[in-house]
């Protein structure tokens, strides 16, 4: 289950291609930190970044 969800919207998402950049910040055994980060193609710029904490029982 979710046990935090935190999101920025930083800027507008333009352009025709969003990516997306997920990662593990820690994984333990039950709990789990993320991090994501939303990127405009083909310029690079930052529209988006969140961070979530997951609790999955064993």
């Amino acid at each position: 289950s979710t046990t935090t969800l935190d999101t920025q919207f930083l800027r507008p998402a333009s352009g025709d291609t969003l990516s997306c950049h997920a990662k593990v910040e820690r994984a333990g055994k039950a709990v789990f930190f993320l991090s994501a980060e939303l990127i405009t193609r083909p310029n690079d710029k930052l529209v988006a970044r969140a961070s979530a904490t997951f609790y999955l029982p064993a």
